[in-house]
């Protein structure tokens, strides 16, 4: 998951610039935007101007739209059974039963306290485990992966859930039409590709992590100061990029060095 840290008014130096040049220093006092382009863009149709564009307010508003639903359609309880069947194995079933510890021949095996999906991923597969059912007949599309997990991914495939193709490293929107259905993952979207989805009224299902989320308001805050959010994450990955997108000043480092 990224994080995110507000600076303000500060020189920071850093072994590598994430755009493969030398350490450098970058000093400022107003804000600055440092976009470290990732391998993957969005291909988007609107142009918008960032500096005076209000993406909370957007996104409060994209919510409450007719279009968009982020809490699933009423099938919990039979989606989550059927999850159970697909996702829980024979051996994690033998450890519960057995006080999550279990002997085969000389090797004992012991459950983890925490193990399997965390509860925004498990979220996440469900809700779009409902999209299918809730539309059983509509062209489903997902802005990413739903969560890094082959066999996930694999089981959406089935289900005929396809992820938006990527053209020379841009996600192709073009393929999206009126009336389709579009599941943003648990990483999220970015303010840019929410706003092609919505001019081309569809139907969105957002799966993002509430947690996610929070760090989105997090950046939305350092907008209101003279801040500079400080992104840790891998600045191609898709929570990454969404998170930025939600900030005028940032810079986006992987480790203490950079």
């Amino acid at each position: 998951m990224a994080t995110s840290l507000q600076v303000n008014r500060f020189c920071i130096r850093a072994a590598s610039d994430n755009f493969g040049g030398k350490s450098g220093a970058l000093s400022f006092r107003k804000p600055l935007t440092v976009r470290c382009s990732g391998d993957v863009a969005s291909s988007s149709s609107v142009a918008v101007d960032l500096d005076n564009f209000d993406a909370k307010t957007f996104r409060h508003d994209l919510t409450r739209s007719k279009n968009y639903n982020r809490k699933g359609f009423g099938h919990k309880e039979e989606t989550v059974e059927l999850m159970n069947q697909e996702y829980t194995s024979d051996i994690i079933k033998k450890l519960k039963e057995n006080g999550n510890e279990y002997t085969w021949g000389n090797v004992r095996v012991k459950l983890a306290e925490a193990y399997g999906f965390c509860w925004g991923v498990e979220r996440a597969v469900q809700i779009a485990y409902e999209a299918r059912k809730q539309f059983p007949d509509e062209k489903i599309w997902l802005t990413n992966e739903i969560i890094h997990n082959p066999t996930v991914n694999k089981r959406l495939e089935e289900m005929e859930v396809e992820v938006i193709p990527i053209e020379e490293g841009k996600k192709q929107f073009n393929v999206v039409n009126k009336g389709n259905v579009v599941v943003f993952p648990a990483f999220g979207a970015g303010v840019d590709e929410m706003l092609t989805l919505n001019e081309k009224n569809v139907q969105i299902v957002d799966t993002t992590c509430p947690w996610v989320a929070k760090v989105w308001n997090t950046v939305e805050k350092h907008k209101k100061g003279d801040y500079t959010s400080i992104i840790h994450g891998k600045y191609a990955h898709e929570e990454t990029i969404a998170t930025a997108s939600f900030a005028r000043a940032y810079i986006i480092v992987k480790n203490m060095t950079e």
